[in-house]
């Protein structure tokens, strides 16, 4: 529970601010909100995955932007004192191997040849 304690000569309207700002960064609010009206297993399962493939595409995005510096203008480490510039050599990305004939959804055990009978 949010509690605020008037100041001294501290008008109405300033009480009333403070208040709902402690009310919201409790987040009493927004648990309200989470449980005024049922939602399906379903819908929230749908919700926490968007809400994931967002925050995946924000961290793929992150790492570009850090990659593209790393790789344009910090090419090299400072030594343990600090004096001097160790020049590194730009390594390559992981490729993936594209090569492989199996199909990552099918089963490995399974002869899809054998006589079914």
């Amino acid at each position: 529970m949010s509690e605020v304690r008037s100041r001294p000569r501290e008008s109405f309207e300033s009480l009333m601010r403070r208040f709902k700002k402690s009310v919201e960064r409790s987040g009493i609010l927004a648990e309200y909100k989470k449980h005024e009206a049922y939602e399906k297993p379903s819908v929230k399962l749908k919700r926490k995955q968007a809400a994931a493939r967002k925050r995946d595409m924000k961290r793929l995005k992150k790492l570009e932007r850090f990659q593209d510096i790393k790789g344009k203008r910090i090419n090299f480490k400072f030594n343990k004192d600090k004096t001097e510039k160790i020049y590194l050599s730009p390594k390559k990305p992981k490729q993936f191997n594209r090569n492989n004939n199996q199909n990552r959804y099918s089963n490995p055990n399974r002869d899809t040849r054998e006589n079914k009978s």
